[in-house]
């Protein structure tokens, strides 16, 4: 079994066994001890010094021994069970220990004991005029009585008091608590300090300015001490004086005012009178040309009067002005303020630059040619220059001079008008033309003459063949004479400067034609029909022509049609045949045909970067569509694409005939499997408002080079940067762009990476 003893001791304890044959009776003594337990109560846990507190052991009989501990008090330790009264002389907080022990242990019990203590009075106080202020510094406290020392009382802990008069107070404090009160006595000096302060009767006006002060001051002063700057009097100890002003400008004034226990107050009013005076007037003037700008430099003026001398006037405070005409001009500046008026006078002298001009009797005439030129330049000319290249006199300082020209030309005629202020020029051209010369050549094919005309500066011909027939007034005519024989041609030029003739023999003796030819038309495009004319001189009686191309290719009649069926350049050869004999003349490239244009082209790709090669022929322009929005009209472009994609290209190949278009679909790749130079690359932000990093490393290379491309493919932006470590970051800096998605292309050695780049704004 299990027994548990109620108290400490010693037990016998007897077992009996018991069987069949009998019982057995066993004794022993079991000795019980336990461990103790502490306690106890006090008389009072709290209280004012001295506090004297009982103490009654509560702890378990079986305790033996007894240890306690008062720290602080009287006694401070005690081993009896019941220990005798302790008394606490001084405030605080203490902790009281029992413990107690037998043989088989020990056990502690603890109380606090709380020694209050009595207050302590104490303040500190602050004045203004006629109000303390006070601060309650007490300690321990917990109720408050002030004293005022005026009949006034106060139970707040920090009281504000405001005393009737000036004066010296005796303020008591009491503090209390539970455990008594304390009392602390102070005096407090009332004193009520001067304010300073004035009035006047007006704060500006013109000089002499009187001016009345009146003291406003507070505090009841006794005293007064005036100081006015520029005012006369300067100081004054008069409660309300009276001051004049002579002299404008601004013043301050400054009150002293003392009360009758010697404080004093001061008060100054910066600025406070402002005298004004008449005005200065005064002004600067700056010239160009006919305009004059007038500065201002009155000063103290409300308004502005100005008389610029030639009858115009303005109230502008910094005008400009023209004058019509250069000279010396009296300007006046009147200055107003309501104190009065001031003058100012200054010449301003206008000088302008003048203006060239003239006429002339006539521009144009037959060398001797004789002009009269007159001067038209502006009044302000001090001198003229004339240069009359060609002429005589070559040059002239009149106003008003004759030149003749003996030698037929044109000529640039010059004026220089010039005065102090500069110069200007006029120029007028004078052509002269010259009288007529005749010459002339021949060529005779049977009975007729071929006359070229050789003469200049002819406008009209007259022929007379020598033959008594009608004369000709052609210019390069052709004549068939009646017979042999020897005649004198006369060729007779005019112009509007005069006549000149000109005679020659003519021989006629009879000679084979001389071939000439004409048709409706030299040029043209298949299918091309040419109607051929016979011109030779000499009445060919038989005509040979061979059209190398045409069909037919030869033919006997005197005025043959012809087609070309196939583009080129052919010649033309005609033999004529009359009664003196056989000519035969070859026309080189008389007849061109063009075809319609062939149109055709290959291209060579870099990634984006595509070069086109024109395989055209025949064709005189081109126009290029690149399938993007992009267009050319080189003949051999290239063209950079600002994305990988596929593009339908068209070409358009024209000339005067008509225009062939052909179109071609080409794939471009982004080449970036092709970029092995680049390990590692990345642009931030994407999207960004034009300013973006770029970090990339791989293989290094020379130079990087980055293209940035808009929406249609245009190349915008190119930058390089060396790329010799292998390693590169970079700010790019395109603020200037506008919204949208670029692709920009890295590229080096031939290959690139295109990036995607949205710029938001």
């Amino acid at each position: 079994p299990s027994h548990t003893y109620l108290t400490d001791g010693s037990f016998t304890v007897t077992m009996s066994a018991t069987n069949a044959c009998g019982t057995v009776v066993s004794t022993q003594t079991v000795t019980v001890t336990t461990a103790p337990t502490a306690g106890f109560t006090v008389s009072s846990n709290s209280g004012c010094a001295p506090l004297t507190v009982q103490f009654s052991n509560t702890s378990s009989a079986n305790a033996t021994s007894f240890d306690w501990q008062f720290p602080g008090g009287t006694p401070s330790s005690s081993t009896q069970q019941n220990p005798p009264s302790v008394t606490y002389d001084l405030p605080g907080t203490y902790t009281v220990t029992l413990t107690v022990s037998n043989g088989a242990g020990s056990s502690t019990s603890t109380q606090t004991i709380t020694v209050n203590p009595g207050p302590t009075a104490n303040f500190s106080s602050t004045v203004s005029v006629l109000t303390a202020t006070f601060t309650n510094n007490s300690t321990n406290g917990i109720a408050y009585t002030w004293d005022f020392g005026d009949g006034g009382s106060s139970s707040d802990a920090n009281p504000t008091h405001t005393y009737a008069a000036d004066g010296t107070y005796t303020v008591v404090l009491t503090a209390s608590n539970d455990c008594g009160t304390s009392t602390f006595t102070q005096n407090v000096v009332i004193t009520t300090e001067p304010s300073a302060g004035f009035s006047v009767s007006t704060t500006s006006g013109c000089a002499v300015l009187t001016v009345n002060f009146s003291d406003i001051s507070s505090g009841n002063p006794v005293s007064w001490a005036w100081e006015f700057p520029g005012g006369t009097p300067s100081t004054s100890s008069v409660q309300n004086p009276t001051v004049q002003y002579f002299t404008p400008g601004v013043y301050d004034v400054t009150l002293v005012v003392t009360s009758v226990g010697g404080s004093t107050s001061s008060f100054t009013q910066q600025n406070i009178i402002s005298v004004n005076g008449a005005p200065s007037a005064g002004f600067s003037t700056s010239v160009s040309g006919s305009n004059a700008t007038f500065i201002n430099g009155s000063s103290n003026a409300t308004s502005y009067i100005w008389n610029f001398g030639d009858g115009s006037n303005s109230t502008d405070e910094n005008p400009t002005h023209t004058y019509l005409n250069d000279g010396v001009y009296n300007v006046t500046l009147s200055a107003v303020n309501n104190c009065g008026t001031t003058i100012f006078e200054q010449t301003v002298t206008i000088s302008t630059p003048p203006t060239a001009g003239f006429n002339y009797s006539a521009s144009s005439g037959c060398a001797p040619f004789s002009v009269q030129f007159n001067s038209t330049s502006s009044s302000n000319s001090t001198s003229l220059l004339w240069d009359f290249p060609g002429g005589s006199p070559a040059s002239s300082t009149e106003a008003n001079p004759v030149v003749v020209w003996n030698t037929a030309g044109t000529y640039l005629v010059t004026l220089t008008a010039s005065n102090a202020s500069g110069t200007s020029t006029s120029t007028a051209t004078i052509t002269v033309a010259a009288g007529p010369t005749a010459a002339f050549t021949y060529q005779v094919g049977g009975l007729t003459a071929v006359f070229t005309n050789t003469s200049s500066n002819g406008v009209s011909y007259n022929w007379d063949f020598g033959d008594g027939s009608d004369p000709s007034t052609e210019t390069n005519p052709n004549h068939t004479y009646g017979q042999t024989g020897t005649y004198t041609v006369t060729l007779t030029a005019t112009n509007e400067c005069g006549t000149v003739t000109i005679t020659q023999q003519v021989v006629i003796e009879g000679s084979a034609p001389v071939p000439a030819i004409g048709a409706n038309n030299q040029n043209g495009c298949l299918p091309f029909s040419v109607d051929f004319t016979d011109q030779s001189a000499g009445d060919p009686t038989t005509w040979a022509w061979t059209f190398p191309g045409g069909t037919p290719a030869t033919s006997n009649a005197e005025n043959p049609t012809v087609s070309y069926a196939a583009p080129g350049t052919y010649d033309v050869t005609l033999e004529v045949t009359n009664i003196f004999g056989t000519s035969t003349q070859t026309f080189a490239a008389y007849i061109t045909v063009q075809a319609a244009p062939s149109a055709g082209f290959n291209f060579a790709a870099n990634q984006t970067t595509v070069t086109f090669g024109n395989t055209s022929q025949g064709a005189t322009s081109y126009s290029w569509n690149f399938g993007d929005g992009n267009t050319s009209t080189e003949e051999n472009p290239t063209h950079t694409y600002g994305a990988p994609g596929t593009y339908n290209v068209s070409l358009a190949a024209t000339n005067n005939c008509g225009t062939t278009i052909i179109e071609q679909t080409i794939t471009l790749s982004s080449g970036t499997e092709e970029a092995s130079w680049l390990e590692g690359f990345r642009l931030f932000p994407n999207p960004n408002t034009g300013y973006f990093t770029v970090e990339m490393n791989g293989l290094p290379q020379d130079e990087v080079e980055f293209t940035l491309f808009n929406a249609l493919g245009q190349h915008i932006k190119r930058e390089t940067a060396e790329f010799g470590t292998g390693s590169l970051l970079r700010l790019f800096d395109y603020s200037d762009l506008a919204a949208g998605v670029y692709t920009l292309r890295v590229q080096a050695d031939g290959k690139a990476i295109f990036v995607k780049v949205a710029v938001s704004k």
